[in-house]
């Protein structure tokens, strides 16, 4: 018997050194024997294992200060004891659930550039034209780039109207071809908008003109809109169009709506003058539209409420910041204005606007591209800051320096970029 005890104590101390070469320095695991020989605690084996690796208690627990505890009381469910075993106890190592698991962090990766369609490569800005234009506005229809510009006499004379090139490929340097036609006297286009084969060209001193047949061929309209701004889709055939007053003429001005692709137009009363910007707010139950005006802030279209135009300019408190060029949306439906006081963005909560940096930056457009907001100022460049938080950093290259930066537009399938009606061309940014 005495011979058997030895056997096993050596066995046992064998058992331990193993244990503790493995597990040196860790305090994340528990040092159990379970008794084969009925599940009760053995004051031999306590007095063996205990007394050989720390101080513990009559329980079998080891002091807080220890590296291991013994628990030598039957697991059951850990590991069954072999049948037929009588006396023999063995160490056993599970985890401690009390304990707090040492993690090493792995460490994370902070990106070094805006994620572009060019995985590792940084997005810079190029000419997508030849540079000879004067820019005001962006449309894409199926993979043609419209472009609205402004005549200037120069020098160099810079003709203005409708331009256009295909997106295919989205070949940098390729000049862009006038739409003639009927659009051969357009001085200035200064907004084009499409939806599906309709689409409306707000021609400020030529009215307005449409298209039923994709931009193959247009229409002018003779209905009052000589001064016609801005247009916006508002889904199926209606549009809407902004402009701004007339003395000479005396006609109305302020918001005009087609429901027929561009047809025929009606004037939308109780709405304010000079409209610089109209977008619909796609993410709204109701038809509405907001609208960026030259002095009067910010205004809202309900066409469900019986066209009810509603005056939203909490905040915007200085003459700068209620000259109010575009407005853009984010996945959420907050709104964001474009204003000669930098850029603002709406409290649904308070009802206020709340000042989004660039303030005392006259503002001319902004666009959202994911979780990010781009604005292109009158002579400052284009900037660019997280939705979230953080500041603007200047992405445009001195090139771009004084001057406008009228329209930004982002392609997501050929040039898988951002678009810039400047008074300098159109620019690419990716």
């Amino acid at each position: 018997m005495a011979r058997r005890s030895i056997v096993c104590f050596f066995l046992l101390a064998t058992l331990f050194i193993v244990v503790q070469t493995v597990f040196a320095q860790s305090s994340s695991y528990t040092i159990a024997t379970w008794g084969l020989g009925g599940g009760g605690q053995s004051a031999a084996t306590d007095g063996l294992a205990v007394a050989g690796i720390v101080g513990a208690g009559n329980d079998g627990r080891a002091s807080q200060n220890a590296d291991y505890t013994l628990q030598s009381h039957f697991w059951a469910g850990v590991v069954a004891p072999p049948a037929g075993a009588r006396s023999l106890y063995l160490p056993l190592i599970v985890q401690d659930p009390t304990a707090t698991p040492t993690v090493t962090p792995t460490p994370s990766l902070t990106p070094t550039a805006t994620p572009t369609s060019t995985p590792g490569v940084s997005p810079t800005w190029q000419r997508l034209d030849t540079g000879n234009l004067h820019t005001n506005a962006l449309a894409i229809h199926n993979q043609q780039l419209y472009v609205g510009a402004r005549t200037e006499d120069g020098p160099p004379r810079r003709q203005g109207g409708l331009y256009r090139r295909t997106l295919a490929g989205c070949t940098v340097g390729a000049p862009l071809a006038r739409v003639e036609g009927a659009l051969a006297p357009v001085s200035t286009g200064l907004d084009i908008a499409f939806q599906g084969a309709q689409g409306v060209l707000a021609a400020y001193g030529d009215k307005v003109f449409y298209t039923n047949d994709g931009g193959a061929n247009w229409t002018q309209v003779s209905t009052d809109m000589d001064r016609a701004v801005t247009v916006a889709g508002a889904g199926g055939a209606a549009f809407y169009v902004g402009t701004q007053k007339d003395e000479d003429i005396g006609a109305d001005s302020g918001v005009y709506r087609s429901g027929d692709g561009g047809a025929t137009w009606t004037f939308v009363p109780g709405g304010p003058v000079n409209i610089n910007a109209i977008n619909l707010d796609t993410a709204a139950t109701n038809i509405l539209l907001w609208m960026g005006t030259e002095e009067e802030g910010i205004y809202q279209l309900n066409v469900n409420l019986g066209d009810r135009f509603t005056a939203i300019n909490a905040g915007l408190t200085s003459a700068e910041s209620k000259q109010v060029w575009d407005v853009a949306f984010d996945n959420s439906g907050k709104v964001y204005i474009a204003t000669f006081d930098g850029v603002y963005v709406f409290n649904n909560t308070s009802g206020q606007w709340t000042a989004f940096g660039r303030q005392g930056d006259k503002i001319y457009s902004i666009a959202i591209v994911e979780d990010q907001i781009y604005a292109g100022s009158v002579s400052n460049g284009i900037w660019r800051r997280p939705l979230n938080s953080g500041d603007w950093v200047k992405t445009s290259p001195p090139a771009l320096d004084g001057h406008r930066v009228r329209d930004l537009l982002y392609d997501d399938n050929e040039c898988r970029g951002l678009l810039a009606a400047t008074d300098d061309g159109v620019w690419l940014y990716r």
